[in-house]
């Protein structure tokens, strides 16, 4: 998760205010406002929020003991670090990821958009919400075109546009 921030980051992606804190770091002395989110990553790991390893912290001091909770090896292991995210009021949290498959002598280069109307914790669990959308790399999907996939979505155009730009 951190790592595709700093990737949306990059491509100029608006994010909510966050910081990453490294394990083995010191806790920074400027922090997001209140409340905030602190996200244990940890590669592999699914349903974070239902282990206890996603936490809503409404004090800077909630917020710096969550810190050294999540940071310190537990059952889940050595987390590589903590997200804190600043707590923000959304209308709708989807999910998009993007998988790429750079071919073979006999299969061209491609990929899958995978998108869901169902944001959130666990939704890579949640198949049934999933939208495949398979692409050639030699001809990437217009917003129009992803937005023609996109079934019964909110403000299609728009969200297909931005996936384009995924």
């Amino acid at each position: 998760e951190y790592k595709t921030r700093v990737l949306l980051e990059n491509a100029g992606v608006p994010l909510v205010e966050g910081v990453f804190v490294a394990a083995g770091s010191d806790i920074p002395d400027t922090l997001p406002g209140t409340p905030v989110y602190l996200k244990a990553q940890i590669p592999g790991a699914t349903s974070r929020a239902a282990d206890g390893l996603v936490r809503r912290s409404d004090t800077k001091d909630e917020a710096v003991a969550g810190l050294k909770e999540l940071l310190a090896p537990g059952s889940w292991g050595q987390a590589e670090g903590v997200l804190v995210a600043a707590g923000v009021d959304i209308k709708k949290e989807y999910y998009a990821a993007c998988m790429l498959d750079f071919g073979t002598a006999e299969q061209l280069p491609g990929g899958v958009l995978i998108f869901s109307t169902e944001g959130g914790s666990g939704v890579e669990g949640r198949t049934e919400s999933l939208r495949k959308i398979p692409f050639s790399l030699l001809n990437l999907p217009t917003g129009d075109d992803i937005a023609g996939k996109l079934g019964d979505v909110e403000n299609k155009a728009a969200v297909g546009d931005f996936l384009a730009k995924f």
